[in-house]
């Protein structure tokens, strides 16, 4: 609910209202920092534990939407360039970790093997997009290169130290107030402030990309998740959890906007539905689980 009220506070701010203007640099911070303790709390020895399943589950979970965004815009959006369809696709297979984790929590299975092997295939999800945008991102010079993977290569740098030091409730508590207080605000902010309401949003492509994505996201899950041997209802429930893609979608189509490799009205669209599929996933486990009672 934050990360939405951040983003319509720099709607209002920016060109669409206020036309309020801050400098870029203090949101590329935000962004380093926010990237950085995002890569620092995925916890890479989860993956050990149900690695065989967890595996699986994040092929269902990134395969089928990573297909059904490429063929979304290619034949619905008129993309032709190959970054161009990618970054669709990796927008449509990231799962958002930290959005994940609070659900799992406020059902008390965080902790359990069930939660172990969500957050497992979530964080193997966030991987593969980041490994495969790092590859896509325009190669022109060396600085340019470098200057471009910067904001990548802090996410990574936070996944090498939380394989080296050892996660303490305090290093936790301090990264998550960081992320959550500190970078998280300024860097969502400045994404709601590159967003024209008027000129960039388009309801048609919206809907398209929201519907689209939920689905085949959902279907990957539900079905590879049945494959592994859980049953139909907690196959459902992992389908609305990895659903959501909330910051880490955000913080992804951010730079690929910034890198040129998409226009404003798509960032538009990507944006709402990162925000959507993060919004409505708890409420739909929430109701899911009381009709199941």
């Amino acid at each position: 609910m934050f990360l939405f009220i951040y983003i319509l506070i720099g709607i209002l701010l920016g060109p669409s209202f206020v036309k309020a203007t801050a400098p870029e640099w203090l949101f590329s911070l935000a962004s380093f920092g926010f990237l950085f303790v995002a890569g620092f709390e995925l916890d890479l020895q989860s993956l050990k534990k149900d690695a065989s399943i967890a595996a699986k589950l994040a092929t269902g979970a990134f395969l089928l939407p990573f297909i059904a965004g490429i063929a979304l815009a290619f034949f619905a959006l008129g993309k032709s360039d190959v970054q161009g369809l990618l970054v669709v696709a990796i927008a449509f297979a990231i799962s958002a970790l930290p959005v994940v984790v609070q659900i799992l929590k406020d059902l008390k299975i965080y902790e359990t093997r069930q939660g172990h092997i969500i957050v497992a295939a979530a964080t193997i999800c966030d991987l593969l997009a980041w490994v495969i945008f790092t590859i896509i991102i325009p190669v022109e010079a060396r600085e340019k290169w470098i200057m471009s993977h910067l904001p990548v290569f802090f996410f990574f740098i936070g996944v090498g130290l939380s394989s080296i030091l050892k996660h303490t409730d305090r290093m936790i508590q301090i990264s998550t107030n960081l992320g959550k207080f500190v970078f998280g605000p300024i860097f969502f902010i400045g994404v709601g402030m590159k967003i024209n309401w008027q000129e960039t949003f388009d309801l048609k492509q919206c809907l398209l990309i929201l519907v689209v994505a939920t689905l085949s996201k959902m279907l990957g899950v539900f079905v590879t998740a049945r494959q592994v041997g859980f049953d139909k209802r907690d196959s459902s429930l992992l389908a609305f959890v990895l659903n959501a893609r909330g910051a880490m979608e955000i913080l992804f189509c951010a730079i690929a906007f910034k890198l040129g490799l998409i226009d404003a009205t798509l960032f538009t669209s990507l944006i709402i539905m990162a925000v959507l599929s993060s919004v409505i996933a708890s409420p739909l486990v929430k109701i899911f689980l009381s009709s199941r009672k």
